[in-house]
């Protein structure tokens, strides 16, 4: 099991070696891989099986489950990125609950960024979420141990 303060990356990079690329071996892009880290991402448990796979037999559930609690735990989501979710709910406000996919697009035109935005609610708030990164099945292609 993983022991002290241990991000997802540091954790593959323990078990994978110190040149592992944690994004590569995930499968995933550097930017899903730093709001993982962040605490600003999550993995479903649909995925959560082929995270450790990926990552290689001496990996067990228990050091992924730390490392993402952790990171969750020890999250700040940045102070201008509230803001925008702010701005995106008065104009959502202003401009009613039928242009909530038009509004959102229009603040957050990166995916990524917009998964990370929850609502509008029945007032037509919003607030931010983690986001959700999937973690494909590795295939033959995929290097597992490094």
């Amino acid at each position: 099991m993983a022991t002290g303060r241990q991000t997802l990356s540091a954790l593959i990079a323990r078990f994978c070696g110190p040149a592992a690329d944690a994004a590569k071996v995930l499968g995933i892009t550097a930017e899903q891989m730093r709001l993982l880290d962040q605490g600003r991402a999550v993995i479903p448990p649909g995925s959560f099986e082929y995270t450790v796979r990926r990552i290689g037999h001496q990996c067990k559930a228990a050091d992924v489950q730390q490392a993402l609690a952790e990171a969750y735990t020890n999250r700040r989501v940045n102070g201008t990125f509230a803001q925008r979710i702010t701005r995106c709910a008065e104009e959502l406000a202003r401009r009613g609950r039928r242009a909530h996919k038009e509004v959102l697009q229009e603040h957050f035109p990166d995916p990524l960024e917009r998964d990370q935005v929850a609502g509008p609610d029945a007032k037509l708030r919003l607030e931010w979420k983690p986001a959700v990164i999937l973690i494909d099945k590795p295939t033959g292609a995929d290097r597992l141990d490094s």
